[in-house]
């Protein structure tokens, strides 16, 4: 399927783009909330394009480490959510500087998230490739 492989390579350059425009962008301009920009877009951009790879792409052809990558990202999202929540409601709360380590983890985490599902996705690809060349799907 020539579609397939088609939505892979669209899928792959979408993530690289919205890392390297970002990114260039916030270095370029210097300041905290471009890079906040940065960070969310590149996130926003890998979650949808889980979300789709998750309905749309057939088991068979899914990477081995995906179905680990979304359990991390549930828990990842869950936890992140459940420290924010609690620091805004709750700003004298003793687990406060606790939270804010959880939270501030979280820009050091997320960039190896990111690679890994980039790194699944070009894998995806090359098989993808690999199956229409030889005609399989």
């Amino acid at each position: 399927m020539k579609e397939l492989l088609l939505a892979k390579r669209i899928d792959l350059w979408l993530q690289v783009l919205a890392l390297l425009i970002p990114v260039a962008w916030a270095i370029a301009r210097q300041d905290f909330f471009t890079s906040l920009l940065a960070y969310l877009t590149v996130g926003s951009v890998q979650v949808l394009s889980c979300i789709v790879n998750k309905i749309g792409l057939d088991k068979k052809l899914r990477h081995n480490g995906r179905s680990k990558y979304e359990k991390l990202l549930v828990a990842v999202l869950l936890i992140e959510g459940i420290a924010l929540l609690w620091l805004w409601l709750d700003d004298y709360s003793s687990l406060r500087s606790i939270l804010q380590v959880v939270l501030g983890a979280l820009p050091f985490v997320s960039p190896f998230m990111a690679i890994w599902y980039m790194a699944m996705t070009k894998e995806e690809l090359v098989m993808v490739r690999r199956l229409v060349e030889r005609r399989v799907i």
